[in-house]
């Protein structure tokens, strides 16, 4: 997946890299001389684990509370009489009910991704 290759005079080298799924990666990291018989090349395994992000555990609670919401409040407007004037799709209270979830899901999604990107740059 990466192939990385790069010098180290003091002995250290940071490499900062994104990866994309979480999960648990192991790094072969095999370290050879510039200088001969400065010391023994050496090879070693090293193991990174990369936790899931609690947000979106977060987010998915509330999804699912506004999904729930969403779904009681259409059917109490939905399940109501209501009378479809003539040259209407839908009755008045729907049309108002749909207008509205489009801004509160506009809204939604703003807010998701902007607290995404200020909590992935801290």
């Amino acid at each position: 997946m990466l192939d990385i290759e790069g010098n180290a005079p003091t002995g250290q080298l940071q490499v900062q890299q994104t990866l994309p799924i979480r999960g648990t990666y192991q790094l072969l990291v095999a370290v050879t001389l510039l200088v001969a018989n400065a010391f023994e090349p050496i090879q070693q395994k090293l193991t990174l684990t990369l936790p899931e992000n609690s947000l979106k555990f977060r987010y998915f609670g509330i999804l699912v509370v506004i999904l729930l919401a969403v779904g009681l409040l259409g059917c109490w407007v939905i399940g109501g009489r209501q009378v479809i004037q003539p040259g209407e799709i839908a009755p008045q209270q729907v049309q108002l009910l749909l207008s509205g979830l489009i801004v509160v899901a506009i809204a939604a999604l703003l807010f998701v991704n902007i607290s995404a990107e200020l909590n992935s740059t801290l």
